[in-house]
C-alpha cells in the first residue's frame, strides 16, 4: 500500500500545493484571503486523494495544512482545516468510485445523480434567499454595498437552468448513444465531476461559516454564503479542467508501478510454488 514511488508522489503534490500559495501570497495578498486559499490548495489534495485513495489524501491534507502555517501564516481556524482534509477525504471517495465500480451504468447513475444534488442545493439556497430577503429590494454585503434582488433571482435562474440542461443532457445522450467513447467518458469523468460538486457544496457551507466567525460576525454568514454560491460553477469547472489533466498525466505512470509490482508478485508466488513441488518431489524421491 505505502511503496516509495506512491510516498514520493505523495510528498511531490503535497510540497506543490504548500508551493502554489506560498508565490501566490507573495505576488499578491488576496492569495492569504481563506476562500482563495483552500481553492488553489484544494485542487492538488483532491488529486491526491483521487489518485491514491482516501488515507493519502487525509494524510496530504494535513501535511499542507501543517507547512503552510510554518512558512506562511495567515489566517487560522480549525473549519479552514476540517474543509482541507474533507478535500482529501472526499477525493479518495471518487477513487474507490472509479476503481471499485467497473460496471459503466452505475457511474452514468452516479454521475446523474451528483447533478441532481447540485439541483436540489441550489433550489434549497434559492428558498432560504426567499425567506430571508421576501420583503427586500436588495441585501447588504458587510455593510459595503448592496445587491439588487432580481440580479440574484436571475443569477440562480441561470445556474439551475443550465445544471438542469446538463444533466438532462447527458442522460439522454448516455442512453440514446452506445460508444466506447461515451462510457470511456463517463468512468473517467464521472466520478471527477461527482468529486468536485460534492467538495464544492461542503465548501460552500463550511467555509462560510467559517468566514462568519473568523473574519466578521456570524450575521454575515448569509452574505458569504452567497459570494461562495456565485463562485461555485466557475470553481467547480476549474477543479474538474486541472483534476482531470493531473489524473490522465500521472495515471498512466502509476498503472505502469502497479503492473510492474503484480508481475514481481507474479514471479515471487510462481518460484515459491515451484520450490515446494521440487522440495515435494524430493521428499518422495
Amino acid at each position: 500500500m505505502f511503496s516509495t514511488r506512491k510516498i514520493t508522489y505523495l510528498a511531490t503534490l503535497t510540497t506543490a500545493s504548500v508551493a502554489i500559495i506560498i508565490v501566490l501570497s507573495s505576488l499578491t495578498p488576496i492569495a492569504i484571503y481563506p476562500d482563495i486559499r483552500i481553492s488553489f490548495e484544494g485542487v492538488l489534495i483532491k488529486l491526491t486523494g483521487y489518485l491514491f485513495g482516501p488515507i493519502f489524501g487525509v494524510i496530504s491534507a494535513s501535511l499542507a495544512e501543517f507547512l503552510l502555517l510554518l512558512f506562511r501564516p495567515g489566517i487560522v481556524h480549525w473549519i479552514y482545516t476540517l474543509a482541507i482534509i474533507l478535500y482529501g477525504l472526499f477525493g479518495g471517495l471518487a477513487y474507490l468510485i472509479k476503481n471499485k465500480t467497473k460496471n459503466p451504468v452505475l457511474c452514468s447513475a452516479l454521475f446523474n445523480s451528483t447533478m441532481s444534488i447540485g439541483i436540489i442545493f441550489f433550489a434549497i439556497l434559492s428558498m432560504s434567499h426567499i425567506i430571508s430577503i421576501i420583503n427586500t429590494d436588495s441585501i447588504e454585503f458587510f455593510s459595503l454595498f448592496h445587491v439588487p434582488t432580481l440580479l440574484l433571482w436571475i443569477f440562480m435562474l441561470i445556474v439551475g437552468v443550465g445544471i438542469i440542461a446538463y444533466s438532462v443532457w447527458s442522460l439522454i445522450y448516455s442512453k440514446i448513444t452506445k460508444k466506447e467513447t461515451t462510457i470511456s467518458i463517463l468512468n473517467n469523468v464521472g466520478p471527477i465531476i461527482f468529486l468536485c460538486i460534492l467538495t464544492e457544496i461542503q465548501s460552500v457551507l463550511l467555509v462560510s461559516y467559517g468566514n462568519s466567525i473568523a473574519l466578521t460576525q456570524k450575521s454575515s454568514y448569509i452574505s458569504w454564503l452567497t459570494l461562495s454560491l456565485a463562485e461555485m460553477p466557475i470553481r467547480i469547472i476549474f477543479n474538474v479542467i486541472i483534476i482531470f489533466s493531473g489524473w490522465k498525466i500521472l495515471s498512466p505512470l502509476i498503472k505502469i508501478e502497479r503492473s510492474s509490482a503484480e508481475k514481481h508478485l507474479k514471479h515471487q508466488s510462481s518460484h515459491k510454488r515451484k520450490k515446494v513441488i521440487f522440495l515435494k518431489w524430493k521428499k518422495k524421491s
